[in-house]
């Protein structure tokens, strides 16, 4: 890997597994802009990468807390002016929080589509068992479904199945938090899903093909046992 001029955000950075990416992305030669609710930690293994070479600078914030999430994007460009990519390591209890933060295009030309779903690459894939669950933004603005379920990933459509289309997506640092304390789902089955963001251009993204993707980004969830509850129900 070749991080070289890059720049990164590493949440749940103080110990364990945001401590160990952040170590990798800072000796492959990225700026790791370390976060976590734990202050004291957060700041020693700050020093101990830069000790060891790296850059990085380390921001409190809790990821529950649109305000801190928000606080760390605009501390990164701040300091760095960008961001390319993150790790949202950091977890909150049962609660389903996620966090979308990126530095939109400057001009028109540059402006892509924001794509969000979850992905389970070890369901059926027919649409009984699907593998994907798009999330739409103009859903959860009008209290309908959160997720609409696609049997598989080359079933996501280009443009149309975007979080956040091309002409809605200003230029400018963004952050947004979605669901809070509960998800709305239907059919999903159980196992460890896959939160997948991507900005990619609709006219030449295929979600199969990460080689058509401008940025990406992954985390996880799991979900312990089969949805069993009516459509539209809440899963707290």
């Amino acid at each position: 890997m070749d991080f070289n001029g890059k720049v990164a955000i590493v949440t749940g950075a103080a110990s364990g597994i945001g401590k160990s990416v952040s170590e990798l992305y800072a000796r492959e030669g990225a700026a790791v802009v370390l976060s976590d609710i734990n202050q004291e930690l957060g700041e020693r293994t700050t020093e101990e990468i830069r000790k060891a070479g790296g850059e990085a600078i380390f921001v409190r914030a809790d990821v529950s807390k649109p305000s801190d999430c928000e606080n760390m994007v605009k501390t990164t460009l701040d300091k760095y002016g960008r961001l390319d990519f993150a790790c949202n390591n950091a977890g909150i209890g049962d609660a389903v929080t996620i966090t979308l933060a990126y530095n939109a295009g400057s001009t028109t030309a540059d402006f892509r589509d924001v794509y969000l779903f979850f992905y389970n690459p070890s369901a059926a894939g027919y649409n009984s068992d699907p593998r994907v669950f798009v999330v739409s933004k103009t859903n959860l603005a009008s209290g309908g479904p959160a997720l609409d379920p696609r049997a598989d990933i080359q079933d996501v459509v280009a443009g149309a199945d975007a979080y956040l289309p091309a002409a809605k997506n200003l230029g400018g640092a963004k952050t947004e938090t979605l669901f809070g304390d509960y998800i709305l789902l239907d059919g999903a089955a159980d196992g460890t899903w896959q939160i997948v963001g991507i900005i990619a251009d609709s006219a030449k993204i295929n979600c199969d093909d990460p080689s058509t993707w401008d940025a990406w980004d992954v985390a996880s969830l799991i979900l312990g046992k089969p949805w069993t509850g009516s459509p539209y129900t809440l899963c707290k």
